[in-house]
Order: C-alpha cells, then structure tokens, then sequence
C-alpha cells in the first residue's frame, strides 16, 4: 500500500488547497459554527478528550508538586480539559473555591495573553492567580501568592451551581 501522506506534492497541494479555504471567510464562517455545533455533541467532546490524551508538561507537573506539597487535596488538575469555564480551560481549579491557578512559560505565553486569561475568569467571579515558569524557582513566592488569594476567599460559601462553582457571600 502507497503511503500518500509522504508524497511531498500530494502535501503541499492539500496544504494549499487548506489555506485557500481558511482564507475564504464565508467559508472560514461556515467551518467556525460547524466547530460550536460538534462542540455541543456531548460525544464529540468525550472522543475529542479521549483522542488527545492531554497530560500535564513539566512545568505544571512542578506546579502539581507544590500545590500537593503545601495545599494537600485543595487542588486538582483541570488541564485535561476535565472542567471548562466558559471556552477556557485552567490548568488547575480549587476542589471548593472559586480560584484557578495558571501555569504560563514564558516562551509561549506573552503577558498581555494571560493578563486578558485572568480578566477573563474574574469576569465570571473566579479569582485567577498566574504562575509564571520563572517563577517556579522561588516555591516560597509561589505559595504565598496563593495563600494570599486563598485568605480573600474563605468568608465565602460555595454553592454548586451550573456545572461550576460559584462564590456567595456569607
């Protein structure tokens, strides 16, 4: 049997014929509400996280050893696309509060991105503490950060609500 994904000129013109049809927006359109419709099939998203096997990197492995080392059982991993706020998906969510905690390299990230992230969970009521890769070398500033925003949220009860939780003041 041909492999035809080696064949050089059968890729390149499929790459073209791929960016052609990206580069149409009716059709660019049309393929976006075809994505939000798939994205409503419980089943398209159970075989789409299944087939992507997503794990957590290096960084967010260090970052899970600390919140296991200093927070025991506060903190679970979400960057498996195990809990969606919205269309985002944090890399770690408190097992009780409205708080999720960010991992972002510095070499894929920029800071406006993840300053725009974090606006984006306070916007639903969630507080969002980003943890840059760099900063991974100082685990004393890492968990005094937060600490910090755990200390903010313990006056409130939290309700399950909607799939998510939300903060209701006591």
């Amino acid at each position: 049997m041909r492999k035809a994904w080696k064949d050089p000129d059968r890729c390149a013109r499929r790459s073209a014929l791929r960016r052609a049809l990206c580069a149409n927006p009716i059709r660019r359109e049309q393929m976006r509400k075809e994505m939000i419709r798939r994205w409503s099939i419980p089943e398209f998203v159970q075989k789409f996280k299944k087939a992507i096997n997503a794990r957590p990197n290096f960084a967010e492995l260090r970052l899970d050893q600390l919140l296991a080392k200093e927070f025991p059982k506060e903190f679970s991993y979400t960057g498996n696309r195990a809990l969606w706020i919205g269309k985002k998906n944090p890399d770690f969510a408190h097992r009780k509060l409205p708080l999720v905690v960010e991992m972002a390299g510095e070499t894929i990230h920029s800071r406006p991105e993840m300053e725009a992230r974090r606006r984006y969970f306070s916007r639903r009521g969630i507080r969002c503490v980003l943890v840059w890769f760099r900063d991974l070398q100082y685990p004393t500033k890492v968990q005094a950060r937060i600490s910090r925003a755990l200390t903010r949220l313990k006056p409130t009860v939290v309700v399950a609500k909607a799939g998510w939780k939300e903060a209701i003041p006591a």
